[in-house]
């Protein structure tokens, strides 16, 4: 478990650290109240198209209140919305739409290789599975690799 203090200083996203106080009783609010459609179309990584009083309306969330302190955190309204976009966030990553593409990407070492990506459209963010494939006979056989990384969208 990510603790308060490596949160405020900077070692874990914020992502990271919210994503960690969700269980199926936030999913499930945040997907019966505010709704998947209008998750996948929001425009904001944030959420903050959605307006603040909507995800402060879906109440308690169990498994921060449970969770937070021991992490070294206290429950918070504040808290709980984060939490609550987390879950929104999670969900978002997996009802997105897949798309492929392909990207010239440099080895450790300066070696040239081509990648084959897959991931789903975050916001500002792509989550991208990797099958590499060699150029030429001397490289390694291909390898998945799992990353997040900015795009634009």
């Amino acid at each position: 478990m990510y603790s308060r203090e490596s949160y405020v200083s900077h070692r874990i996203s914020h992502h990271d650290y919210y994503v960690q106080f969700v269980g199926p009783e936030e999913m499930d609010k945040v997907e019966d109240v505010i709704g998947r459609e209008r998750i996948l179309s929001s425009t904001d990584y944030h959420f903050n198209d959605i307006p603040d009083d909507e995800w402060d309306c879906l109440g308690i969330a169990p498994t921060y209140e449970e969770r937070a302190p021991l992490a070294g955190d206290s429950p918070s309204n504040r808290g709980r919305r984060c939490t609550f976009k987390a879950a929104a966030r999670l969900i978002r990553m997996t009802h997105a739409p897949i798309l492929p593409w392909a990207v010239d990407a440099y080895l450790p070492g300066g070696q040239r290789t081509r990648a084959t990506c897959r991931g789903t459209v975050d916001g500002l963010y792509q989550h991208h599975v990797v099958e590499r494939t060699p150029l030429h006979d001397q490289e390694p056989a291909p390898e998945r690799l799992t990353f997040l990384a900015t795009a634009s969208v």
